[in-house]
């Protein structure tokens, strides 16, 4: 009893105890004292929320914990929470790979234990994730999946999120309408659950679309709402983050420099009190800056080099590039010529390497300057040509995206008032040819019933049979999935096993090598019978599959990507077509990875009619007449589409890549 008693005081002060540390110091307390497993889960959950923005490296910690207690006791509901918890972690980190790989876990489970609170949750993470690495076509498709859900139950904290994910994607996509309007109601849920950390946020994110809009006063207003709220909660890195934000609208209202700077210290306190080095020496080279805008020299220099020292030691090209140039603007007014010159084409190299085009003319701007000083007047046009070269060249570049989207607004204009042009005239000809075939149309009503009914009997007819010819060719696809499953079983219970035994012997007779050959043939074989066995897309749906499976083949030298996977009901197709799909498209992504050398390739998915339309293109060497009479690969290829009535195209022209096209009937 004294025990309980203990327990209960300690989660009473982490409850209402303002700071987040003593909040987590009194949670482990907690935990410590609870002899309970569901009870210390909860708490470790609790600790997981509140270390969240304070400290990653705890935060996971308590993750992997959750997750390996949960397993431990056969928990469920906990052991979604653990994998939820390290999808955000890996979110966090921007391992979009691993983060979506355990958000998906927990969809899983949450299906298995019938929790639509849970995969609505679930939805909405990985939508957040896909918001972050900024494809909106995927976000978009898991919030629309979400949202009914959320708005089903009632779930304010899901529905807070939804609406908050979905105004960071209008935002991305610069409809700050849109984005405003859905942020505004993602507010209304934080307060209806009566969440501050979450009303901040939502504050905040306002405040920098406003800012977006240079709607300067509305930003200001929003922002001191949010800090408000931060001070409230103590929260270090919230209030940082607003004092950036109010710093670079000081720096773009009005040039309020000094105001700018107080602003980006009190971020470098907060960022420095959680121990973020990264995010306060950025704030310190935005003070150094806004001093040498005040021609504050002696200062600026102070805060840039400080800031250098930081930035040369985290390899940090893209801020290296920056205080280069404004350090050697910083000699150059102190007629350190020699001095400016080295910093600037030492910037000019970084920026050279890392295609900063912005930043390299910059540095060629001032370099200009410093070989004019100099007298050096020959570089000092040169440099300036190149400058106005480079700027010209982004602009065009602006421009060029610029005239393509007004030409295709334009286009798309123009087009529509066609088609109304066309509709008008088309529904003055229905009605022209009803007045004039009103009479005929009356005696000649039994005559087309009759005909009509002649060709449903046809049509039905022909149907049935198709229906029954597909199910047939399903039927046989089965027979040999299952004979393909016997095959494969055998070969890796006993065959497998045997080449092991003889190659153990050989090893005992001094035969290495062929002992190696007849393990790699062993291999093989394993290799072979997984590849057999039938791949469970009742676990999982058909389209995240496949997904995963882009991820697996995705890296720096091979960017994978796809378009209307989403769009075909995958829930409507049969099992042993989608199986022989999925193996057909990683037959084909393993060629391109391994024999194509490209660097780029796309899935195409497209539901016509009854049909699925799958186009995978990439630009690699492409492939020979030899290559398709005799690759293993592509003959695998064929057989399967084969199997399941489908048709296979390849088109390929050489060294400019390759086209294959998979037309299936799967309805």
């Amino acid at each position: 009893m004294k025990k309980k008693l203990f327990l209960l005081i300690y989660l009473f002060i982490s409850t209402f105890s303002f700071s987040q540390q003593a909040k987590i110091d009194s949670l482990k307390i907690a935990f410590q004292k609870s002899k309970i497993d569901k009870e210390r889960l909860y708490i470790l959950k609790l600790i997981a929320q509140e270390s969240f923005y304070l400290d990653s490296n705890l935060y996971k910690t308590v993750s992997d914990s959750i997750l390996s207690f949960a397993l431990d006791i056969g928990n469920k509901e906990y052991e979604a929470v653990g994998n939820n918890a390290l999808g955000r972690y890996y979110h966090k980190i921007g391992n979009s790979k691993k983060s979506k790989e355990f958000y998906l876990n927990a969809v899983h489970i949450y299906n298995d234990i019938k929790d639509d609170n849970g995969i609505a949750m679930g939805y909405g993470n990985i939508a957040s994730m896909y918001v972050d690495i900024n494809n909106i076509d995927s976000a978009l498709y898991y919030l629309n999946k979400a949202i009914p859900i959320n708005k089903k139950n009632n779930t304010f904290i899901n529905l807070f999120y939804n609406y908050y994910n979905l105004g960071i994607a209008h935002s991305t996509q610069n409809n700050s309408k849109e984005a405003i309007a859905n942020l505004l109601i993602a507010l209304n849920y934080a307060e209806k659950i009566n969440n501050e950390r979450h009303v901040a946020y939502c504050l905040g994110m306002i405040g920098v679309i406003y800012l977006e809009q240079e709607m300067y006063n509305e930003a200001e207003n929003y922002f001191y709402k949010a800090i408000s709220v931060f001070s409230k909660l103590d929260d270090s890195f919230g209030l940082a983050q607003q004092y950036v934000n109010l710093g670079k609208l000081f720096n773009e209202s009005e040039n309020q420099f000094f105001k700018a700077i107080n602003n980006y210290k009190k971020a470098v306190l907060n960022y420095n009190k959680i121990g973020d080095s990264i995010n306060a020496y950025t704030a310190i080279s935005n003070i150094g800056r806004n001093f040498l805008q005040l021609a504050k020299i002696d200062s600026a220099r102070i805060y840039l080099e400080k800031s250098f020292e930081f930035s040369e030691k985290s390899n940090n090209p893209d801020e290296l590039v920056r205080l280069l140039t404004n350090l050697g603007e910083i000699d150059y007014k102190e007629r350190k010529y020699k001095k400016a010159k080295a910093k600037i084409l030492r910037s000019i190299e970084i920026a050279s390497e890392h295609n900063f085009k912005e930043d390299y003319a910059e540095a060629l701007l001032l370099l200009s300057d410093i070989n004019a000083a100099e007298g050096d007047y020959r570089n000092a046009y040169k440099n300036i040509s190149n400058y106005h070269y480079i700027t010209d060249s982004i602009k065009s570049f602006d421009t060029k995206e610029m005239i393509v989207e007004i030409t295709t607004k334009y286009q798309t204009e123009k087009k529509e008032k066609e088609n109304l042009f066309l509709k008008q005239q088309n529904a003055e000809q229905k009605i022209a040819v009803q007045k004039a075939t009103i009479l005929s149309q009356r005696y000649s009503f039994i005559a087309l019933t009759a005909v009509l009914g002649i060709i449903g009997i046809f049509y039905y007819s022909k149907t049935r049979r198709r229906k029954q010819r597909d199910e047939h060719i399903i039927n046989i696809a089965k027979t040999k999935q299952k004979e393909h499953e016997k095959i494969g079983a055998d070969l890796h219970s006993t065959k497998t096993k045997d080449l092991e035994k003889i190659a153990s012997a050989l090893e005992e007779k001094g035969e290495t090598v062929i002992a190696s050959k007849v393990r790699d043939v062993k291999d093989s074989i394993r290799f072979l019978s997984h590849e057999l066995f039938q791949i469970p897309f009742s676990q999982s749906e058909f389209d995240n599959q496949i997904i995963n499976l882009l991820f697996e083949y995705n890296s720096e030298s091979l960017k994978i990507t796809h378009q209307g996977i989403h769009t075909i009901p995958w829930p409507q197709v049969d099992d042993t077509i989608k199986r022989n799909l999925y193996l057909i498209i990683s037959e084909a992504i393993s060629n391109i990875k391994n024999h194509s050398g490209a660097s780029e390739a796309n899935l195409k998915f497209q539901k016509n009619n009854q049909n699925i339309d799958v186009t995978i293109t990439d630009n690699g060497k492409g492939f020979s007449d030899e290559d398709l009479k005799n690759g293993h690969g592509i003959g695998n290829m064929r057989m399967r589409v084969n199997e399941i009535k489908g048709s296979i195209r390849f088109n390929a022209v050489k060294d400019k890549g390759s086209e294959i096209g998979i037309f299936i009937t799967a309805f």
